[in-house]
């Protein structure tokens, strides 16, 4: 599916996973996760993106999955747009300025998996979502 994008796009990929760290989330939501914020990123800009994945216990009960990219950040605005997103994910309204259908069904993906996610974009550098979901018990 990405075949295209990924010949012109050269994206690379930095991954740093706890591999002792489970999460207690329904797998196809956190692969429409995953699959969302790759293309976001690959999408933002026509230089090669590099995307670093990284995922922490940031306490006991929750790990902390990051995406990080180079693609150019975003304006406080826009930002700010998609934090109220992601805060009520189910009050969205799609296409409205710039906001696809893909982050508002982050927003609800996350927060129906008893997570929650931020964002944190310098406008020129790159853009960094913190997803925060349930740690396995007993992992």
């Amino acid at each position: 599916m990405y075949q295209a994008i990924y010949a012109t796009k050269k994206p690379t990929f930095e991954l740093l996973i706890d591999a002792a760290g489970q999460v207690y989330m329904d797998l196809d939501a956190f692969d429409l996760i995953v699959r969302n914020l790759i293309d976001n990123a690959l999408k933002a800009t026509d230089q090669p993106v590099h995307i670093k994945i990284t995922a922490n216990y940031s306490s006991p009960e929750y790990i902390e999955v990051c995406f990080e990219d180079n693609a150019g950040g975003m304006s406080s605005a826009k930002m700010a747009t998609i934090q109220r997103v992601f805060a009520q994910p189910e009050r969205a309204q799609i296409s409205q300025n710039g906001l696809g259908l893909g982050l508002a069904m982050i927003g609800r993906f996350v927060k129906r998996n008893g997570g929650s996610i931020s964002v944190e974009s310098q406008e020129g550098k790159g853009t960094t979502f913190r997803v925060m979901l349930p740690a396995k018990k007993g992992s």
